[in-house]
């Protein structure tokens, strides 16, 4: 997926930004997504989620 990442001046990851398209029906949808990252040395409470509620088997395509 082809993607442009920018950096600060102290090389650090600001912003990352997506696009891509799929084929939904018959059309082709664009999508664009864009990430900022900021906040950094900040402390941060990170809870993981319950296994149960995570998915970690396989998509077919």
């Amino acid at each position: 997926m082809p993607f442009d990442a920018y950096l600060d001046g102290a090389g650090r990851l600001r912003k990352v930004r997506h696009q891509f398209s799929f084929s939904n029906q018959g059309r082709t949808v664009a999508v664009s997504s864009t990430t900022l990252l900021y906040g950094f040395g900040a402390r941060v409470l990170v809870t993981l989620p319950d296994g149960r509620d995570i998915y970690a088997g396989k998509v077919e395509v």
